[in-house]
């Protein structure tokens, strides 16, 4: 009777295998555009852009990200209340099976606070978005200048200027 379990066991293990294979790896995000906007020397905040993809059957969440040229790293969006924009931080950012997100001046972004050196067009910048699930998804970013707004060069803002 114990070669019968034994076997029904295995039979089993190899169900869960296989349903854990049909699943597909965990979800990533395609990334396109991703750079942190050139500030001036001493700056104390950045902005970093880039494009989301899910390409998964599967929704994923951005729960954060960090950097070790940064303090701290913070997903925000930009919001007008009587007329004054103002930065506010997102805590989650859900992006569906094939929706795209765009983090882009006048709208979400990386605000990237307490650089720990001077960044110059060229640099590149290594940060990691971690993932609803668990996961972290490593990523570069090129520093370089970009054309805009002044409302979202975030050098020589303070956190403060932002809501924090």
């Amino acid at each position: 009777m114990s070669a019968r379990i034994a076997h029904a066991a295995l039979g089993l293990a190899a169900l869960a295998f296989a349903a854990a294979a049909a699943a597909g790896p965990v979800p990533r995000l395609a990334v396109e555009g991703a750079h942190v906007r050139a500030a001036p020397p001493g700056a104390p905040v950045l902005a970093g852009y880039m494009t989301l993809r899910n390409p998964g059957p599967r929704p994923v969440a951005v729960t954060g990200a960090a950097s070790p040229d940064f303090e701290r790293v913070e997903i925000h969006r930009t919001v007008v209340r009587d007329g004054v924009a103002r930065m506010e931080p997102v805590p989650r950012l859900e992006i569906a099976p094939g929706e795209t997100v765009r983090l882009e001046p006048g709208g979400m972004h990386l605000m990237l606070i307490g650089p720990r050196r001077d960044l110059r067009p060229g640099d590149r910048v290594r940060l990691t978005l971690r993932l609803g699930d668990g996961t972290e998804q490593a990523l570069e970013l090129p520093v370089r200048r970009t054309g805009g707004g002044a409302m979202h060069t975030h050098g020589g803002h303070s956190p403060e200027a932002h809501g924090r």
